[in-house]
């Protein structure tokens, strides 16, 4: 069972628009093939995000306003030094609020709660959706006190309904998901040490996972499943949207979501995807 949560285009559309885009013919010969063109702006400037240069705002800037400025300006808004501010400054509302949406998750992962749950609110039609992940966060790392729950409930009294559901969903998972060698993430009684914690911090830390560091090593492979494996669940809380390029095959386009040909992450796509994907028809 996993948690079906609908609220704007995924971060995942950005690297579907750049991958359409690359397949655009860049002219036969005209003097003017030399002008670069906004999908090739577009396409550079989410380069440069991906290699974490903040100049790739600057040039979603230069793209005409639309929906590629928009992800564009949300992908590179967190490389600037006021992603608030950033945030703030997108033209149209459904991106800013997405930015405003990632900016909190982010902020939720290094556990500066009041500054996520500020974000939150300036995610406007998107903060009921924003403050549920926000414990769901919490709950995957095991920093579920009972004093985050509350300060949510605090926050956003409107949405306890959703903050609840996103507990039972997230207990639902873990059921689901118990097995042989896998364990709820924090678990104090259960939680990996030595090499296993080791392996999983170095993978968590990196945007693609490459197992030829693993060297054949159980602990190292294993460890890198798990965080592929909440990668996944991880972008299929963001929308509809999200979940179909997953099933569809997208979700081993993407560098945090790629397999690499490594056996073991081949393995956890197949599963994953016959464990969310419904069958045709």
């Amino acid at each position: 069972m996993f948690p079906s949560l609908t609220h704007a285009p995924s971060a995942l559309a950005v690297g579907m628009l750049a991958g359409a885009l690359l397949a655009v013919p860049s002219g036969c010969g005209n003097p003017a093939d030399s002008v670069e063109t906004m999908p090739q702006i577009l396409v550079r400037a989410l380069a440069l995000a991906e290699a974490g240069d903040p100049a790739a705002w600057e040039l979603c800037l230069q793209l005409e306003s639309g929906e590629g400025r928009g992800m564009c300006q949300v992908d590179a808004s967190r490389l600037l030094p006021d992603r608030a501010a950033a945030c703030e400054s997108i033209g149209r509302d459904h991106w800013r609020n997405e930015c405003w949406f990632e900016f909190a998750e982010d902020l939720a992962e290094l556990k500066r709660w009041e500054e996520a749950i500020s974000a939150c609110r300036s995610a406007d039609s998107y903060e009921a959706d924003c403050a549920r992940h926000l414990w769901w966060t919490s709950l995957q790392a095991g920093t579920s006190e009972a004093g985050v729950r509350a300060r949510l409930l605090e926050a956003f009294p409107a949405h306890a309904a959703q903050i609840e559901r996103a507990e039972q969903d997230y207990r639902a998972l873990l059921a689901e998901m118990e097995r042989p060698g896998w364990t709820p993430p924090g678990s104090p009684s259960t939680a990996p040490t030595g090499a296993a914690a080791d392996w999983e911090r170095r993978f968590r830390d990196a945007d693609a996972l490459d197992l030829t560091t693993c060297a054949g090593d159980a602990t190292c492979v294993a460890a890198a499943k798990k965080v592929f494996e909440e990668r996944w669940k991880r972008a299929l809380e963001r929308n509809d949207e999200a979940r179909a390029a997953l099933c569809d095959g997208g979700g081993s386009t993407g560098a945090r979501l790629r397999s690499n040909g490594h056996p073991a992450l081949e393995q956890s796509l197949a599963t994953l995807r016959a464990a969310t994907c419904a069958p045709p028809g």
